[in-house]
């Protein structure tokens, strides 16, 4: 009789431990929950500077024109070999400052706009432009 609960037992616990891993292995959701968006920390808009951008005018940014909302994070990422200083020639907009050949800066959209960026480095002629939708 001892044995045959304890058989019982240990079928009853080991169907609960496979239920349990088989609704948290197979992503178990409720279909009312709203698309996952960007995580915190991940980029809405992500800006590249082209290899040899210091002379390439509005073609030094890969997109040259992006769109985001306020709040969202725009990364620019230095995909050239010589450090670049980004900043925002209109008021209000964001700036990443000095990024380093290969390096990255995120920064937050925090004001509606339409922001024309430039390398303010000497001789660079580099220009792209976000626009931020409220």
């Amino acid at each position: 009789m001892i044995q045959t609960t304890r058989l019982r037992l240990f079928v009853a616990g080991a169907a609960v431990v496979a239920a349990v891993a088989f609704t948290t292995l197979s992503g178990c959701s409720d279909d009312d929950d709203p698309a996952p968006g960007p995580g915190p920390g991940t980029p809405s808009a992500e800006f590249v500077i082209q290899v040899g951008a210091s002379g390439a005018g509005s073609m030094a940014f890969s997109p040259q024109r992006d769109t985001v909302q306020v709040g969202q994070i725009v990364r620019m990422r230095n995909g050239d070999t010589v450090t670049h200083s980004i900043n925002t020639q209109t008021a209000g907009g964001p700036s990443w400052g000095s990024i380093s050949g290969g390096g990255t800066r995120d920064q937050t959209a925090g004001q509606a706009g339409t922001f024309t960026f430039i390398c303010t480095i000497a001789n660079h002629q580099m220009s792209g432009v976000l626009v931020v939708l409220p």
